[in-house]
């Protein structure tokens, strides 16, 4: 970002002090936003790991009810391997 010419030094000087001026002024904002950052995040990650654990059972519960109540078994009869060609057909425009 910056361009040292002997000359230009003073300018040079000055350009960095008013970035460092920024920084500062912007870590001092941030500084006391993190604090209340932190508590919320923490209540933030609870409550989605609840949920997600909540979700999970639900969809635990919903599999073990589909498995007692339907017999799945693998087809014997040759039509799994049967692989079926598909010829893609252009679509033609009415107004050529």
């Amino acid at each position: 970002k910056y361009t040292i010419h002997g000359e230009h030094i003073d300018q040079f000087k000055a350009e960095v002090r008013k970035d460092i001026d920024f920084l500062e002024d912007w870590l001092k904002t941030v500084s006391s936003a993190i604090p209340r950052f932190n508590k919320s995040l923490r209540e933030h990650a609870r409550s989605e790991i609840v949920n997600r654990r909540q979700l999970l059972k639900v969809r635990d519960e919903a599999t073990k009810r589909l498995k007692s109540g339907i017999r799945i078994r693998k087809r014997n009869d040759g039509t799994e391997k049967v692989i079926i060609p598909v010829e893609r057909k252009p679509i033609e425009r009415g107004d050529r």
